[in-house]
């Protein structure tokens, strides 16, 4: 069982489409558990309009269901968690209880060993939070998306800095950049070679770079709300980078 740490600096980078998009093509060969972890924009009501949950993984956290039971079919070997998408400012989800993150934390660990899953994916809320800190120490796998601009540049590298290095470096996470929606513009390419060189001095373990260049199709079938379409050579590229690799930090 490994775990997958799907995260961004901000919204609107795809970050919510690429752990979709992942979800579906791994459980074609493994069984997945998607977990939206998104508690301040949660989306997956919207895209997985078959599934009608009732419980939620607020519930599970708040202690009123068993992990389990917040637990929906999508396909055969596709599992969700969904986040509500009623917000309620007094949910300690949204708070800065520091110890209560850190007993969640370990009951999670405790409670998802005894359910059968080759992978678990979280889709996270973007930025800094103490929920995504302290659920980081247990992923295997950090995929950062951004997009192609100066605003998402600059806010990744402070993740970088001041987020991941503290947690990476220890626990040997393996770590892949997404840069999504990439114009085609020749100067991008120097553009973002400068970038990789910046985030990789910044987090003493290697980086592995995947960009998504923007196109018509893409465009289109984002438009249509199709948002697992990514192009097939970056497709191939995610699931070998995934595939490569058995370590879990959930034990």
């Amino acid at each position: 069982m490994r775990l997958v740490f799907v995260h961004s600096y901000k919204g609107g980078s795809g970050k919510t489409s690429i752990a979709i998009h992942l979800s579906q093509t791994l459980s074609t060969t493994q069984k997945v558990l998607l977990i939206e972890a998104d508690f301040l924009m949660p989306s997956f009501k919207n895209i997985f309009h078959e599934v009608n949950p009732e419980l939620y993984f607020n519930d599970y956290l708040n202690g009123a269901a068993p992990l389990k039971d917040c637990i929906y079919n999508q396909s055969p070997q596709l599992d969700i968690l969904f986040a509500s998408d009623t917000f309620n400012p007094s949910d300690r989800i949204h708070s800065y209880d520091r110890s209560w993150f850190l007993k969640i934390r370990n009951r999670f660990r405790s409670d998802i060993s005894n359910l059968r899953y080759d992978l678990i994916i979280f889709d996270m809320t973007p930025g800094l939070q103490l929920f995504a800190l302290s659920m980081m120490t247990l992923s295997d796998y950090l995929l950062i998306i951004l997009r192609a601009d100066y605003q998402s540049f600059f806010g990744t590298q402070k993740l970088v800095k001041n987020f991941y290095s503290r947690v990476v470096p220890k626990i040997g996470t393996k770590v892949l950049a997404v840069i999504n929606q990439v114009p085609d513009v020749e100067e991008m390419d120097s553009l973002i070679e400068e970038w990789q060189t910046i985030y990789q001095n910044s987090l003493a373990s290697p980086i592995t770079f995947v960009r998504v260049n923007y196109d018509k199709e893409l465009a289109y079938n984002a438009a249509r709300q199709l948002v697992t379409y990514i192009p097939p050579d970056v497709d191939q590229q995610l699931v070998e980078f995934f595939n490569n690799g058995t370590q879990t930090n959930l034990e």
